[in-house]
């Protein structure tokens, strides 16, 4: 079982992480241990930081008044006392840094959530979650594939174009739809991984899901080599996710199968 998304905190941990930098500080302050603070105060502040329920400034602010504690109790310099703030400082920077980047995820599913409600065919659904897809990838191509209900892939019409089924060229789209897991590459080799778009350098293609069925596959490729950091390959499934569910409920319909198939 998953466990819950929101973690209810508790007063007592940060009480303990107070207690601990104050005991921890008294004896460091008794011995002269420097190093012994410096790591109580950090690791205090990390504590604090994840246990608690005060702010990050309270936390901050708290670990700061401990550090002019420990200088006037001479066991640092003030030169010391500056660096234990720029190590404070820079610790929490990275912590928020880190916070912010996961947070900046949910405006983004939100829109595309959003924008793709307004689709109205499968079609225009596909053709909304590619020009929405490429706003938040600057510069990228991107493009779903659908199963057609035959084992094959076709490309949804966008514009004027007209639905093109895709040849089983055994591609990075194939390979993908076959074993139901993302594939990415840093740099595109065009005989085996057979881009959709031409001077494709890099790409990630992910599977789209919706109630155990595969959907399809959606692909972003770009001319660039290294375009796609590896710690963020997570964020295009998620996003492929709210695609998949978009386009699943016209391919549920009773007559969807027959709708979607590619038009010869």
């Amino acid at each position: 079982m998953p466990e819950p998304i929101f973690r209810k905190r508790k007063f007592w941990p940060q009480y303990l992480w107070l207690m601990l930098m104050a005991v921890g500080g008294a004896v460091s302050c008794v011995f002269g241990l420097a190093w012994l603070f410096v790591a109580l105060v950090v690791s205090a502040f990390l504590g604090l930081n994840e246990c608690g329920r005060w702010r990050y400034r309270t936390n901050l602010l708290l670990c700061m008044a401990a550090a002019v504690a420990g200088s006037i109790c001479g066991i640092f310099t003030w030169i010391e006392t500056v660096s234990v703030f720029v190590l404070l400082f820079a610790t929490g920077g990275f912590m928020l840094y880190y916070k912010d980047s996961a947070n900046r995820m949910l405006p983004v599913m939100e829109y595309i959530s959003s924008e793709l409600s307004r689709g109205v065919t499968l079609d225009e659904t596909v053709a909304i979650a590619c020009e929405k897809i490429s706003e938040i990838v600057p510069g990228c191509n991107v493009a779903v594939a659908v199963a057609d209900g035959a084992g094959g892939l076709f490309l949804p019409e966008r514009g004027e174009k007209a639905r093109a089924g895709l040849a089983r060229n055994g591609g990075a789209v194939w390979k993908v739809l076959a074993s139901g897991r993302p594939y990415a590459t840093d740099r595109v080799d065009p005989s085996k991984d057979m881009p959709l778009f031409r001077d494709s350098r890099s790409m990630i293609s992910v599977p789209l899901f919706a109630r155990g069925e595969k959907l399809g596959v959606l692909q972003v490729e770009s001319a660039e080599t290294d375009a796609f950091p590896r710690d963020e390959h997570g964020k295009l499934t998620v996003i492929a996710f709210i695609v998949a569910q978009a386009i699943g409920a016209f391919i549920r319909d009773a007559g969807a199968r027959q709708d979607v198939e590619p038009q010869v």
